[in-house]
């Protein structure tokens, strides 16, 4: 992840997330929220951080990427489970597949 991209995660995203942790299901605290998604596999978190990457394009995504990191945590514990870690690839496509975000309020 470029660096003004994480630091947009860290100072704008994650706080983001922390206010809204109903909606969003990722917790109340910021830095609890960073720590759930450091603590992700290393296939998976390249997978988020690539959705990342797209998502800094559209403003109002910001959303949609927090929804995607909660898939991710779910995918990742799914992973961890599994007698050998699945391949990048398919982990890359069923995130970006089931990752879409719930209707809007």
């Amino acid at each position: 992840m470029l660096a003004s991209n994480g630091r947009l995660h860290d100072a704008v995203l994650l706080p983001y997330a922390a206010r809204h942790p109903q909606y969003f299901g990722l917790g109340s605290d910021a830095a609890q929220i960073g720590a759930q998604v450091q603590a992700l596999s290393p296939q998976v978190q390249d997978v988020l951080y690539g959705e990342l990457e797209k998502l800094f394009s559209s403003r109002s995504a910001a959303d949609d990427y927090l929804f995607t990191v909660n898939g991710a945590r779910g995918l990742d514990a799914v992973l961890r489970q599994q007698p050998r870690p699945s391949p990048g690839a398919r982990s890359r496509s069923w995130i970006t597949a089931s990752a879409s975000p719930s209707p809007r309020l």
